[in-house]
């Protein structure tokens, strides 16, 4: 099993590798932060970042070198529940979990990026099994805190990544609580507070910085209620099933069962003194639905007042494997149905991660900003314009950078980031909108040349303190069009003020 984990993580790798693509503007800027550690960024906490410094400290800073650690997170998932499933109830009930979460369109798509999804479903995999074990030794009246301190440690590394962890911790409690146990709920005290703890650090750096994390999550998770409604829940229910992929085979097949399954999964965990040396059904499926259900109906909610992104509630993907692997495992009629899901969810991810090329293979036509089959065309043209536009900046030695949009500003800060150029942004003329523009817009006072970097190759910005503007090249690939530009005679009311339009 592990040789098969590792030899599709190897397949992934290489997939990542020969697509040519250089990084997406969110790689590019959890890169950018990787350069200069802190205990929380802008829009999320450091976690990631922490991960790609020493990724890129391991294998260099190239696209693959900043990806390779975060997407190996995908396939430490699949080990987890491995073990997870042997743990639960037997060997094929783990293996097949592994091989279901390999097989989803998550894992075979988000899995060949660097992105916060992969460290987050790896903590909360490591949170189930540590729970799952505490739980266990509390019915067998063992000793069960270090379980419990285990989970608080998966938890508090998962709240580092993502505050989506805090559901986490609420399962936690919830089966702590479904045992009615004294001692396991005073565990998943322990686990919380452990967690807690480890985000001091950086609940403190959100405290000196106007709580710019939490405000941020707050403006992307509550916004505009006319954006949710039924139809907004229908599709965010829909989408779950997008992310297990054609694992839901497993799914349609044993949906016959779900009632029987959801009536036994909503009782306490208690184990009979008869019982105490065996899992039963009821106690697997009851753990199952504590660390699924919780996420489903928090991203629930949101969809239905605004809109939740479809990856939001990934974390529920992992015991919807581990249900479908225990269920099938106990009917030998569905194994077949499993291995061909499991086949077919590899092959289809594969097939998606290369359709561009397939595409072009076989004469496909693509536009100016790309064949609308290839999954990288947003991150592919970046370095092949801002390459000869490097070479004019060194024309002007000294002279400050800035751009008006983040996508530029990210990629241009990896593209050149052999180059003593640190490109700043444009100053907001309200509430800073990202990251650059509160943490690195144009340093006052107004400089008395300034090269501007545009997304768009028509015009320099429309407000402007400085009078004159010269075009100094221009570079397009695919969909990328960027224009370098030298401001001048900035006007007498600004010299010496702060950056502000």
């Amino acid at each position: 099993m592990f040789t098969l984990i590792a030899a599709l993580f190897a397949l992934r790798l290489a997939l990542s590798t020969f697509s040519g693509a250089g990084l997406h503007v969110d790689e590019a800027q959890y890169w950018d932060w990787s350069r200069d550690l802190q205990w929380g960024y802008y829009s999320k906490p450091p976690g990631i970042a922490a991960l790609i410094a020493l990724s890129t400290a391991l294998f260099g800073d190239t696209p693959i070198g900043v990806r390779v650690l975060p997407m190996a997170c995908w396939p430490l998932t699949a080990l987890v529940l491995w073990r997870m499933g042997a743990d639960l109830a037997d060997e094929p009930t783990g293996v097949w979990a592994a091989l279901l979460w390999l097989a989803t369109p998550a894992a075979g798509l988000l899995g060949l990026v660097a992105t916060t999804d992969g460290p987050l479903v790896l903590c909360w995999a490591l949170t189930m099994w540590a729970a799952w074990h505490a739980t266990r030794r509390v019915a067998l009246n063992n000793p069960a805190w270090p379980y419990w301190l285990a989970a608080g440690l998966a938890a508090g590394l998962g709240l580092m990544v993502k505050y989506t962890m805090l559901a986490g911790l609420f399962s936690c409690l919830l089966l702590a609580f479904n045992t009615r146990r004294a001692t396991a709920l005073a565990g998943a005290l322990l686990a919380a507070a452990v967690a807690g703890l480890m985000a001091v650090p950086h609940l403190l750096w959100n405290a000196q910085s106007d709580w710019a994390t939490i405000q941020h999550t707050s403006d992307i998770t509550v916004q505009a209620a006319s954006a949710g409604g039924a139809v907004s829940v229908l599709t965010f229910a829909a989408s779950q099933l997008l992310l297990l992929g054609p694992a839901a085979l497993g799914v349609w097949w044993l949906a016959y069962k779900v009632p029987t399954v959801l009536r036994r999964s909503v009782g306490p965990i208690q184990l009979s003194e008869t019982q105490r040396n065996e899992v039963q059904s009821h106690e697997v499926l009851g753990f199952l639905a504590r660390f699924g259900l919780p996420i489903l109906l928090v991203t629930g909610v949101q969809a239905a007042y605004a809109k939740a992104q479809i990856n939001w509630a990934l974390p529920f993907v992992l015991p919807a494997c581990l249900w479908i692997a225990w269920l099938a495992a106990r009917h030998g009629k569905g194994k077949r149905q499993l291995l061909l899901s499991t086949m077919a969810g590899v092959l289809l991810a594969g097939l998606v991660a290369q359709a561009g090329a397939l595409n072009s293979s076989f004469g496909g036509a693509a536009s100016a900003e790309g064949s609308r089959w290839d999954i990288w065309s947003r991150m592919r043209g970046w370095d092949e314009s801002l390459a000869p536009l490097e070479l004019r900046l060194q024309e002007f030695p000294g002279v400050p950078v800035a751009a008006t949009d983040r996508n530029v500003i990210a990629h241009a800060r990896h593209a050149w980031r052999k180059s003593p150029v640190e490109v700043a942004s444009w100053p907001a003329a309200g509430a800073a909108r990202h990251h650059y523009e509160a943490v690195h817009p144009v340093a006052p006072p107004w400089p008395a040349q300034l090269l501007l970097l545009l997304k768009s190759t028509e015009a320099p910005p429309a407000f402007s303190p400085y009078r004159q503007w010269r075009a100094l090249g221009q570079a397009s690939s695919g969909r990328v069009s960027l224009s370098l530009w030298l401001a001048s005679d900035l006007q007498p009311a600004h010299v010496g003020q702060r950056p502000g339009l």
